[in-house]
Order: C-alpha cells, then structure tokens, then sequence
C-alpha cells in the first residue's frame, strides 16, 4: 500500500487530496510514518477506522495502478460544463448610453457600419440549437435557463423579437424548453 500521488501532507496531522478535494486529520505518528513515502505496512492503519478512511477517501491506494485508475475514474466522471444562456444580439444599431453595455458608446458605434439585423430564421435556429444543447445537459432541472435579447437595441427589430418570443413560448408549452 502506498500513498497517492495526490495526497498532500498539511501542517497539524492533516492532508489534502487534490483529486477529491477532500481533507482529513490523522494522528501524528501516522502522519509521520505516511509522510516518509515509503510502502505503508498494513498495521501501521489499525488505529481505529482509520485506515478504512483513508483508502475509501483515496489518500493510500493499494498500487500505483490503482492510483493511474483513481485518476480515470475523477476524469471520466466529471460533467460536460451546462448550457444555461442564450445571448441573442438582434439589431446592432444602438440608439440609447446604457449604462450597463459591454462595449461602451464609442466601441458600440463601431457596430453601426454596416448596421447588422438578425433574421426571425437566425433567431429560432439559435434557439432551437440551445434547446438541442439543453436537452443533453446531464440534470436539465437543476439549473435555470435564460434566452437574453441584447444588441445594441433589440427593439429596434421588433418584428424578429416577437416572432422569436412567440416561438419560445411555444417550446416551452410542449416541454422543450424550462421544464422545470
């Protein structure tokens, strides 16, 4: 038995796993006799529980194979990241100083030659590319869904922004998108 490569010794008798994100406290003869590297003896961990804990936790794995196979199984288990927002930019005109605009007045005029209009086909194909997106999410229902309308000024192209949220409220009442 030996110690993970992703166990890392702390000041106090503590360690940290890197892996699990994980720390515990354990006796300070342990930590000593674990902090040597060398190969762990199997009566060394018959204090208490504790060398149950530490090869469940992965802080002592039985081989450097079995360390590589912790490693794969923190990898193959992680997520792909969610989808949560759609921005959609739906005129690039600006007629207003927000505030709150990314780019500020003098980067937003630069937008304005030539002034760019998203379509109604654009729109709900962004859409419908976002719904396919969220569908593959692993927990749909546990997180929230957001469709902003931005530009410059959306309203601007009010006839692409009301065809779009006409479309979007039909998914949602068959269920495709904010089922929760």
């Amino acid at each position: 038995m030996i110690v993970s490569r992703f166990t890392y010794f702390l000041e106090r008798g503590r360690l940290w796993h890197s892996l699990h994100k994980k720390m515990i406290s354990i006796p300070r003869c342990l930590y000593s006799e674990l902090a040597r590297g060398e190969e762990i003896k199997p009566e060394l961990l018959q204090i208490g529980d504790i060398g149950t804990l530490l090869l469940e936790s992965g802080f002592l794995v039985q081989d450097q194979v079995a360390d590589d196979l912790l490693l794969q199984r923190v990898i193959e288990g992680q997520s792909k990241p969610l989808i949560q927002s759609l921005f959609l930019m739906l005129k690039t005109v600006c007629n207003l100083e927000c505030s709150y605009c990314l780019l500020g007045w003098e980067e937003a005029q630069t937008l304005l030659n030539p002034t760019k209009t998203m379509t109604t086909e654009t729109a709900t194909s962004s859409v419908n590319r976002f719904a396919d997106l969220v569908a593959n999410n692993p927990n749909p229902d546990d997180y929230w869904q957001a469709v902003t309308f931005y530009g410059g000024e959306p309203l601007l192209n009010l006839a692409t922004l009301t065809e779009t949220v006409n479309y979007i409220t039909r998914l949602k009442a068959q269920g495709i998108l904010w089922k929760n």
